[in-house]
């Protein structure tokens, strides 16, 4: 299943950088980007939970790690949409600043609220 799965995905690669190099403008250029902001964003915070310098509870699971690793995923995914459609498709020279007054504003909601833990 593996080498299936591995030869398949060698060819749909094949074809999205394809399509990807012949139109310089499009979906498959903000999904690419908006999948390389999320594995940007994500993996600090993997880091920091399995280091154990930051949480993030949610109170959906009784497993701190499975909780803000759910937790974690589903808000990076949210703020990778909005700094891809402020970065990419609103073209206003000020939705450059937006991504970072988002992130911060979010980040400090979440401290406020007491869903961010601090450890060390």
């Amino acid at each position: 299943m593996t080498s299936a799965a591995i030869f398949i995905y060698c060819v749909l690669m094949k074809s999205w950088f394809a399509r990807l190099q012949s139109k310089r403008r499009g979906i498959l250029r903000y999904i690419t980007f908006w999948f390389s902001l999320l594995v940007i964003l994500k993996l600090p915070v993997t880091l920091l939970l399995f280091s154990g310098l930051q949480y993030t509870v949610a109170g959906w699971f009784e497993n701190l790690y499975r909780d803000s690793g759910v937790f974690s995923v589903f808000y990076n995914a949210a703020l990778s949409f909005f700094c891809t459609f402020f970065l990419c498709i609103w073209k206003k020279w000020y939705g450059k600043l937006v991504p970072f007054l988002i992130y911060f504003s979010f980040d400090a909601l979440l401290l406020t609220r007491g869903m961010i833990f601090f450890n060390g």
